[in-house]
């Protein structure tokens, strides 16, 4: 109807709040002091995560070693991209997990950009070397851990609906 008015991202919201859901993964010592990041974690609140792509480069760009930094740029492309893992994605969130190896927040985002193009155990096999690879003190491996045991159960529900359990999950 042409007088209608086009939903857009910013009046329905995101989907989740990912910045949330960064910041639970992040321990305070490893925050960016990056004032950059401020402002772009307001604009991806809002679903503007091409205006934040374009605030988190100048984070980047201003301290290459940036852990959260290149972090949030992952999961802002992925967003940008409806959830899409891209190539440019990938790149940022390697970089994070290059900076902060045994870290599970990359992986965290990894696997959830996995899930939501339907490659459940691919995304489990991902978590679980993720959490494996984390330190027992590592800031966000609980959630991880509490998240790993939900796609479990997920994927169990759905072995036994099909009959057969998918290979990296074993039958309820």
């Amino acid at each position: 109807i042409p007088s209608a008015q086009r939903a857009t991202a910013d009046a329905a919201g995101p989907v989740m709040d990912v910045v949330a859901a960064r910041q639970e993964l992040i321990g305070d010592g490893e925050r960016s002091r990056a004032p950059l990041l401020l402002t772009a974690d307001a604009m991806a609140r809002r679903g503007r995560y091409g205006d934040a792509t374009a605030l988190i480069n100048g984070a980047t760009a201003a301290n290459p070693r940036d852990f959260e930094a290149w972090l949030a740029q992952g999961i802002a492309l992925t967003e940008h991209a409806d959830g899409v893992l891209t190539a440019p994605a990938l790149f940022a969130l390697r970089r994070a997990a290059a900076l902060r190896p045994g870290h599970p927040a990359p992986g965290y985002f990894l696997g959830l950009a996995m899930i939501r193009q339907g490659q459940l155990p691919e995304a489990r096999q991902v978590w679980a070397q993720t959490l494996a690879a984390a330190p027992a003190d590592a800031a966000g491996r609980a959630a991880l851990a509490e998240r790993l045991a939900r796609l479990d159960q997920l994927l169990g529900m759905l072995a036994a609906g099909q009959g057969q359990a998918p290979a990296a999950v074993p039958a309820p």
